[in-house]
Parts: C-alpha cells; structure tokens; sequence
C-alpha cells in the first residue's frame, strides 16, 4: 500500500481532508483511483489507513477509516552527530540511518566539514530527505534534524532532547582500527560522532576527550564519512 508522509493535519479516524501537495504527488505518479487506500502518518508513530475520496485536476481528499501503531525509531534510541559533508553525500548517509532507525541527527560544523557556512539553510531539505527515508522504509516516526552546531555544543545534546528522551549519554567516536585491533562493539549506545573527510582537529579530539567518549571501531581501512555513519549505524542499532 502506497504511504505518504503529511503534516500539519489533524489524523483521525473519519477526518476527510486535501492531500498536502507533496502526498498529491506520489497520488498522481503511482495512478492511483477513487477508492483504492493509502496508508498516512505524521511522524509522531502512528499510521492510518485512509481511502482516496475524490481525485480532481488539483486537489485530492482523503478520509481516515482506520489507525494502528506503526513502526518507531530502533531502541535505544540513537543520536548521530554527522560532521557536514558534501551535499549528495549528506543526502545519503541521511536517508540511509534514518532507514536503520537513527532518531535524530545533528550536523556538526566541524573545524574540516565541507562547506558549513551554508549548512543551517540546508536543514530544510535534510528534513525533507528524513522524511521521505521513513515513508519509504516504512518507519512511522521520522528522525529530527537539529540545527547545525559545533562539538561542544553538540555534546550538550540533553537539551536539544524532548523531556521524555533527556538520558546520561554513552558518548562513541568513530574512528580507525590499528592494525592488532579487533572490532569493538558495544551493546548499547545513544550518541556516536562521525568526523569529517579530514578527521578531526586536536582540539576537537581534545573535546571527546575530556568527557570520556569511548573509541568505536568500525574497520581497520580509512572509510568515507557516509559509509562510517551507515556501519556504526548498524553496529548501534538492535534489528528493528
């Protein structure tokens, strides 16, 4: 069944309402009829199934028939703090951890990350891919995109959190194996940063340093900054 991600609209069971543009999209390109169903979620976790009432040359309306829990973020939940890199690149690892089950991602204006003067004007669209990373995976909740923002401040995550999600965090700083390392896996986490193509700068390092952040070791190759977010993604996260 077709899902489609809306906002800004009331769901509930017997509502009947105009499609947002972006769901009229999908509507039209998947040539659906009067009739057929679509499931509709907001983000906040539940899905709806809704029936396609009336379809005119500009507007579509739906009515809500039915509501059930729908799937959530992976627990315990995970927070990725993804220095900024090249645009696609971002895109990518974006839509890639929020398919896994990230909960929120916070861009990092790290001293090397690629062109973070323009970076806070991008949240927008990387929300946008974050959502469209749930529609597709069939996630009811979709990851929040946090305002861009150096290390320090990012490791005062806590108050960026709502109430409900405010814990100690276990602090993971991707990073390459020596060469007698073994993979260090933990069996939980709630933060891991992942550095810019130029590594980190010392005072950075210095930074995690200072409160305690464990070492995650992903491979003992160097990987790109989209590919070391996807693998500690999965290392992170339980299968859900």
């Amino acid at each position: 069944m077709t899902r489609l991600y809306v906002s800004g609209v009331p769901l509930a069971v017997g509502a009947q309402f105009m499609l947002p543009e972006a769901a009229r999209a999908h509507v039209r390109a998947r040539r659906l009829r009067e009739g057929e169903t679509v499931t509709l979620f907001d983000g906040a976790g539940q899905e709806y199934v809704a029936a396609l009432v009336n379809i005119e040359r500009r507007d579509i309306s739906v009515r809500i028939e039915s509501v059930a829990p729908g799937l959530g973020f992976a627990t315990p939940e995970l927070t990725l703090g993804l220095s900024v890199i090249a645009a696609d690149r971002m895109d990518w690892a974006i839509q890639k951890v929020c398919e896994l089950g990230v909960a929120r991602i916070i861009p990092i204006l790290a001293e090397r990350s690629q062109a973070p003067g323009n970076a806070v004007n991008k949240v927008p669209h990387w929300q946008a891919v974050a959502s469209s990373a749930a529609e597709q995976s069939s996630r009811a909740r979709v990851a929040a995109i946090a305002q861009p923002m150096r290390v320090e401040d990012a490791l005062n995550f806590g108050r960026y959190l709502p109430e409900s999600a405010q814990i100690t965090p276990q602090v993971w700083l991707c990073e390459r194996a020596e060469p007698s390392s073994i993979l260090d896996v933990p069996t939980s986490s709630n933060f891991v940063f992942v550095g810019p193509e130029g590594g980190w700068a010392q005072s950075e390092l210095a930074t995690f340093e200072s409160v305690k952040a464990r070492t995650l070791v992903l491979s003992r190759a160097t990987l790109r900054s989209e590919t070391a977010a996807v693998a500690a993604a999965l290392l992170l996260l339980p299968v859900r």
